[in-house]
């Protein structure tokens, strides 16, 4: 049985190619749409002094408004009232260890 050469198809190779050119155009446009919006929109860093960390805000040039803070205010808040929860803690773990350092040195 004798074999017959595959032959590319040359049709096909240049639909590849085409296709290949309409994702690379699409992926080009939709690069510009997203530039064009990050260009509408301000970066601002805030220090949460409770939380003890930076919060992104994103502002939207035209008018001010914030679109977006990262972390968000309900997450600082958490963060702030564990960390107050953390250290009273810790304080009082360390008083406990004093008074049974007192104890023991007494006896």
């Amino acid at each position: 049985m004798r074999r017959v050469p595959e032959r590319k198809n040359a049709p096909h190779n240049k639909l590849n190619k085409q296709e290949k050119q309409k994702d690379q155009e699409h992926q080009i446009n939709q690069t510009k749409q997203i530039n064009m919006s990050v260009g509408k929109r301000d970066l601002e860093f805030k220090f949460a002094d409770d939380a003890d960390m930076h919060q992104l805000r994103v502002i939207d040039r035209s008018d001010g408004s914030v679109i977006r803070k990262i972390p968000s205010d309900e997450a600082l808040r958490i963060i702030a009232f564990l960390k107050e929860k953390m250290q009273a803690a810790l304080e009082t773990n360390e008083q406990s260890g004093e008074q049974r350092e007192s104890l023991n040195t007494s006896a």
